[in-house]
């Protein structure tokens, strides 16, 4: 657990300039030049040169924009997430303190009330933001839901004994009573 905690918390909060964490790409993205870059980018991949595809990129990548900086802001401030930094940060210092209210307390891990459950939880926070950021950064994605609704529909398609007159389809429970 304690090493989903770390990489969790190194994939979502370090600032360093050579680590893509979510907080610094979501910061890269406030330079009004490397917005410019990717904007661009992202229309003339996605539209080429016909207008009404222009427009609609253009949505598309400030709806992407948009959800990715939305999901960021509630995720940076949740308990969740501040739990998971506090446990990464007593680990990587090997200290049981942590500063309080203007004086050092010492550290009760057992208090910040992760369970295996919280890191499962705390994937599926990321996952929307990780997605979104692609699709603006790299131009690349893939809907995760309508990825889970065609694997869905395929499923239901391969189990239904498609096509009808398959040979393989097993047999209906009346039908192996009566024969």
């Amino acid at each position: 657990m304690q090493s989903c905690v770390q990489d969790i918390a190194h994939i979502t909060l370090d600032p360093y300039k050579n680590v893509p964490s979510i907080k610094k790409v979501i910061s890269d993205l406030e330079t009004a030049s490397t917005l410019e870059l990717l904007r661009s980018r992202f229309i003339d991949l996605w539209a080429g040169s016909d207008p009404d595809r222009r427009a609609e990129a253009q949505t598309k990548f400030l709806r992407n924009l948009e959800l990715a900086r939305q999901d960021w802001s509630g995720l940076e401030r949740s308990q969740e997430l501040c739990a998971f930094k506090t446990f990464r940060d007593q680990q990587l210092a090997h200290v049981q303190l942590i500063f309080s209210d203007g004086e050092y307390e010492r550290l009760d891990v057992g208090a910040l009330g992760l369970k295996w459950r919280d890191i499962g939880l705390m994937l599926e926070r990321i996952e929307p933001i990780v997605l979104s950021l692609n699709m603006v950064v790299r131009c690349a994605g893939i809907n995760m839901n309508d990825e889970k609704e065609r694997l869905r529909q395929a499923a239901e398609i391969f189990w239904s004994g498609y096509p009808p007159n398959n040979p393989f389809q097993p047999i209906a429970r009346e039908d192996a009573r009566s024969g």
